[in-house]
C-alpha cells in the first residue's frame, strides 16, 4: 500500500470466503418468434449468502499510523432475479449461436459496513448496508468452445452511494 507522500509498505491478509447460491429459471413462453430462430422467455429468482472472513493483522505505517481491520466476518446476502431471453438459430447445434440478453435486478444486504481504524479513528463505507442493483446484459455462444458475456451494474445505497460498473469476458473451453 502507498499513501500519499508516504513511502511504499506491504501487510498480508489471510482468510476465506464461502459463498452458497441457489436459483432456478423457469420458462414463461417457448419457442415463440421467427422462423430462422427460436425464442425462449425466461424467468430465474436468485438467492445468494457469502461470508467474508478475510482479516490482516494490525500495521503499524513507518510514520506511526496504526492501521487496523473492522470489517470482518461480513455475511452479505443477495435476493434477487434475473429475467432472459433465449435465443437459438434453428440449424445451430445445442450450444452453437445462442444469445441471450438478460435483465437483473437484486437487493444486496451487508451485515457489518467495511471499515478500518486509523489510530482509533473508525472509517467505514457509509450507505452500503442496503443496496438495490440492476444489471443489464447479454451471454452469447459463438460456438460449441467459445462464449462472450457483458453487463452493465448500477448500485444504489443510502446516502448518495452509487457505483457502476461495467463487465465483459471471454471464455474458451479446451
Amino acid at each position: 500500500m502507498k499513501g500519499d507522500e508516504l513511502a511504499y509498505e506491504s501487510y498480508s491478509a489471510k482468510g476465506a470466503t464461502v459463498s452458497l447460491e441457489a436459483g432456478y429459471g423457469f420458462a414463461l413462453n417457448k419457442s415463440f418468434g421467427l422462423e430462422a430462430a427460436k425464442y425462449t422467455w425466461i424467468f430465474q429468482p436468485q438467492a445468494q449468502a457469502i461470508w467474508m472472513g478475510v482479516d490482516h493483522n494490525a500495521h503499524t505505517e513507518a510514520n506511526g499510523s496504526r492501521i487496523e481491520n473492522d470489517a470482518n466476518n461480513n455475511i452479505q446476502t443477495r435476493l434477487g432475479f434475473r429475467t432472459f431471453i433465449r435465443t437459438q438459430e434453428k440449424n445451430s447445434g445445442p450450444h452453437g449461436d445462442d444469445f441471450e440478453p438478460f435483465v437483473e435486478m437484486n437487493w444486496i444486504h451487508n451485515s457489518k459496513d467495511f471499515a478500518v481504524s486509523m489510530n482509533g479513528v473508525k472509517v467505514e463505507q457509509d450507505g452500503a448496508s442496503n443496496l438495490g442493483e440492476i444489471k443489464l446484459g447479454v451471454n452469447g455462444n459463438l460456438n460449441p468452445a467459445a462464449s462472450v458475456w457483458g453487463n452493465v451494474g448500477v448500485q444504489l445505497g443510502d446516502n448518495g452511494y452509487n457505483d457502476t460498473a461495467v463487465m465483459v469476458g471471454l471464455k474458451y473451453k479446451f
